[in-house]
């Protein structure tokens, strides 16, 4: 299915000389899901009170909370799929020259003002810049009672509290890089597995790619959630091949393949562990439990 895509313009949202706006808004789930997605010509900055689901950013899913604090570049086709029935946040939306003259000052060796470049690719770069657990709200509703009160000197004030959001979010960024930090590590490797789970993870490769010891992430991942690595990645991989199973005709052996199993008779054993039956079985048994039949007419395999 192809997504719905609505375009957000800054004529909308900005008054002339004034490219700020705020939203506290509730988002409906009905509303909010994956065949929607939205393109806008500034950048936003998400704060979820409440609710949870997955944010949707590219081609990507990063599974979201209340406390994550999300920055979105404005070349970025985005989305929630709202888990919760809903979800309220606070949507700070702003173009680059409100804060353009603190940016030449805000230097780091993560380079994550960069994303403020006219130089950054949302391809090349991290495609989300995402915090847990940030204790924003406080400011949050201080910058939603400035904005909505029109004070003296109310730009200069927004501004600062802007950049203080920002800059908050740069540093939990670097702590959540550090190998010190277990459970930020563990998240990093968590949507690693959602986002790459078809590709040639390794543990030894996971551990090269976050700069630390294999030793160390398992450690660390296993402390956060009680799971391995390669289980829960091997468990990603599975959701994705019964989902393919019951969506497709295509053949067993290429499901498996393009779910990340290079090899069919472990594919078959690990479906088997993990469902009872195997993916054929597997197959036509919930298609009949469904009430649905096959599409294109296919052989089916075991």
């Amino acid at each position: 299915m192809t997504a719905e895509i609505t375009v957000f313009r800054s004529a909308d949202f900005f008054s002339a000389g004034f490219p700020f706006a705020l939203r506290h808004v509730v988002n409906d789930g009905r509303e909010f899901h994956a065949g929607r997605r939205f393109r806008r010509e500034f950048w936003k900055l998400s704060y979820i009170i409440d609710g949870c689901g997955d944010f949707l950013i590219d081609e990507l899913r990063y599974p979201i909370r209340s406390g994550h604090l999300l920055l979105v570049h404005p070349g970025a086709v985005t989305g929630y799929d709202i888990k919760s029935g809903r979800m309220e946040l606070y949507n700070i939306l702003f173009a680059r020259e409100f804060i353009a003259a603190e940016l030449r000052e805000l230097r780091d060796d993560r380079n994550f003002f960069s994303i403020f470049s006219d130089t950054f690719h949302q391809r090349d770069k991290v495609p989300l810049y995402v915090a847990s657990d940030v204790a924003a709200e406080p400011l949050l509703r201080s910058m939603e009672d400035e904005y909505l009160r029109r004070r003296p000197h109310r730009r200069f004030m927004l501004r600062l509290q802007l950049l203080e959001l920002l800059v908050g979010l740069a540093r939990a960024e670097v702590a959540g890089r550090d190998r010190t930090a277990p459970e930020d590590l563990a998240g990093r490797v968590r949507y690693r597995i959602e986002t790459g789970w078809n590709e040639a993870l390794t543990l030894s490769g996971l551990a090269t790619e976050f700069g630390v010891s294999a030793g160390h992430l398992a450690r660390c991942y296993r402390a956060s959630g009680g799971g391995t690595v390669m289980r829960d990645l091997k468990q990603r991989r599975l959701d994705h091949a019964a989902q393919r199973l019951l969506e497709t005709d295509d053949p067993v052996e290429l499901i498996g393949f393009e779910s990340g199993f290079r090899d069919v008779s472990y594919f078959h054993r690990a479906f088997l562990a993990r469902f009872g039956c195997s993916p054929g079985r597997w197959r036509r048994e919930r298609r009949r439990h469904n009430g649905s039949g096959t599409g294109s007419g296919t052989n089916l395999t075991e």
